[in-house]
């Protein structure tokens, strides 16, 4: 399996949609905002439960992120990050 590489950097507007929504929720795990991290996370949860196929090749990128999202200083972003791993994982 070939790596695929979703860092904000990569992505330009020939980039497929899929690959611009998972640089965005990489970006946004990855802000100063808890607000925007816990956001990250809820559309992980939510996508994953409607296309979790859409995790296969990413996902190599993006677990390191929602496993440092579990440590994260604010609850809100820890309780989103256990709910997307779940959501991941029951797939």
């Amino acid at each position: 399996m070939s790596q695929i590489d979703v860092s904000p950097l990569a992505v330009s507007v020939e980039t497929p949609l899929h690959l611009q929504v998972l640089s965005a929720i990489l970006t946004a795990l990855g802000s100063s905002s808890p607000l925007l991290r816990e956001g990250g996370l809820m559309l992980v949860q939510h996508l994953a439960g409607v296309q979790p196929d859409l995790f296969v090749g990413p996902l190599p990128a993006l677990l390191p992120r929602l496993l440092e999202s579990m440590a994260d200083a604010s609850r809100e972003v820890v309780v989103a990050a256990d709910e997307a791993l779940e959501q991941l994982l029951s797939e």
